[in-house]
This record gives C-alpha cells, sequence and structure tokens, in this order.
C-alpha cells in the first residue's frame, strides 16, 4: 500500500490503554506512518480539553474530536459546531428531574454543576474503579458552574446513573440530540453520550477529507467501542482491536491485537503502510 493514506485513530481502548498510556509499539508505528507519507489523525469522542499531552506528543497532523463537533488540520479550525442554550438547558433539565449525572465538555474546559459534581466523582471511582489521580488524568479538572445550562460553548456531553438504556435515553429527549453507548468502562446501558444529531465522527472525517482534497477510500480507521461505529463504516479500511466490542470486530475488514498486543503496529504492518 503505497499511495498516501489517511489514517484516523480512536483514542480510548485504540492508541490508549486503560491506564491512559500509548504502547511503544504504537508509537513505533505512528513515527513509521508518518515517515511513509500518511497523514495521521485522532478521532475520538473526547474533547481537545481532554486530550492530555501524551496522547498528543507522537505529532498528529490534525483531530476530528467532540464525536465530530471540532475538526482542526495542521493547526487550523475547519469546523466546531456548540450545542444550541435552549436545547441543552431542556436537556440538563430532563437530566435533574431523573437523576442523571453529566459531564459537558467544551473546546477549553469540561464542566457540571456542582450539585452533580460530588456524585460524579463517586461514581466515576466506584463504577469505573478509577483513582482520583486517573480521574483527573482522564477527564481533567472539572469547572463546577451553576449555570452550565446556559453555556453556549458546549460541543457534546457524556452521562452517567440513567435510568434509561441507550435507546429508551434517545426516544425520551429532543431529536435534537443523538445518544451513543460509552465505549470506556464496559457495556453499561446506564452511561453513554449525547452529541448533536449529524455530528459524529464520519461526518468530521468529511471535513478532513474535503480539506485535503481527498476521497473516502484513502482512509483507514482503528476503533474498538460503540462511538467509532459510523468512523467503521465511513473509512475505505476499517480495523477494529482484539480489545474491542464484539460488535465492532463484526463490521471490520480486518481485527488485530489489543492495544497492549501490538495491535495498531501488527495492523499498519499487515496494511502495508511502512
Amino acid at each position: 500500500m503505497t499511495t498516501q493514506k489517511v489514517l484516523f485513530f480512536d483514542i480510548d481502548g485504540t492508541l490508549t490503554d486503560m491506564m491512559g498510556q500509548i504502547p511503544a509499539s504504537t508509537l513505533r508505528a505512528l513515527s513509521l506512518c508518518k515517515r511513509a507519507g500518511h497523514r495521521i489523525l485522532l478521532c475520538s469522542g473526547r474533547p481537545k480539553s481532554e486530550i492530555h499531552a501524551n496522547v498528543l506528543a507522537p505529532g498528529f497532523d490534525g483531530m476530528v474530536a467532540s464525536a465530530g463537533a471540532y475538526v482542526e488540520l495542521d493547526g487550523r479550525v475547519l469546523h466546531q459546531h456548540c450545542m444550541d442554550v435552549a436545547e441543552l438547558s431542556g436537556l440538563l433539565d430532563f437530566f435533574h428531574q431523573n437523576g442523571i449525572l453529566y459531564m459537558l465538555q467544551a473546546k477549553e474546559y469540561i464542566e457540571t454543576d456542582p450539585q452533580v459534581s460530588e456524585k460524579l466523582i463517586r461514581v466515576l471511582e466506584e463504577q469505573l474503579g478509577l483513582s482520583k489521580e486517573r480521574i483527573e488524568r482522564i477527564f481533567g479538572k472539572m469547572t463546577l458552574n451553576a449555570k452550565c445550562a446556559l453555556d453556549p460553548r458546549i460541543e457534546k456531553l457524556v452521562y452517567y446513573e440513567s435510568p434509561y438504556r441507550v435507546r429508551d435515553l434517545a426516544a425520551r429527549i429532543s431529536p435534537y440530540f443523538q445518544v451513543t453507548g460509552f465505549s470506556y468502562g464496559g457495556e453499561d446501558e446506564t452511561k453513554g453520550e449525547i452529541t448533536i444529531a449529524g455530528e459524529t465522527k464520519a461526518s468530521g472525517m468529511q471535513v478532513i477529507l474535503d480539506a485535503l482534497h481527498l476521497t473516502r477510500e484513502e482512509t483507514i480507521a482503528f476503533g474498538d467501542g460503540p462511538n467509532d461505529i459510523e468512523m467503521m463504516r465511513y473509512a475505505g479500511i476499517s480495523v477494529a482491536m482484539g480489545n474491542g466490542r464484539e460488535m465492532i470486530k463484526e463490521m471490520a475488514h480486518l481485527v488485530t491485537g489489543a492495544v497492549n498486543e501490538d495491535g495498531i503496529y501488527r495492523a499498519c504492518e499487515t496494511l502495508g503502510l511502512f
């Protein structure tokens, strides 16, 4: 495979392991792909504010962040779509009425209501088994804002402790939003991600390709979880991690090893990227 490809990488469970670290073999693969002339980009549900320095260290050419709501290439912002304040306010009213915990995600920061924060941290520690240090590494330092429902810069949010399964929750909130199962932390239907309907990793990929004057046939996507479905369907070649969900493996063109089993390196080598 000698022609230039555009490689899109999910972060959690794909580039990084459960400790948030990128394996040495993955770093080697990224370096070799860049040297071979391929473009490497992040394609994540995380907002830019939650993409930490160790993830950015390999020198990515850009990112699709907030599950498509934010797109950047070569340091230039190509697309940013923030939630309508009236829609967000109505959604958070529904969350408070039903005891659903949430965290709002913007390009520069993440935030939640002070009344939510204490229980949210406890849930992250108890349900996901994360230390306070690990929570801070994953989610950053949350800003507490009693008026966060009126924030015009929110691109996406994550929720926890929902009494409704993902599909049922989607049916109960405004069609302005779309709901996706949470990739991180197993197949628990009480938590997930909410984005603006129509904003997906695939739509973000298209923004990148339009800027590069390339087609989807030149793309390869690497993923492991529910919020990678659109990305995997859209890509010319899709690669599922060995630690990924079965639904992702079944739809992928190639199933590789797990994150810590040289999965990224083995896939890139198999695909002739270097």
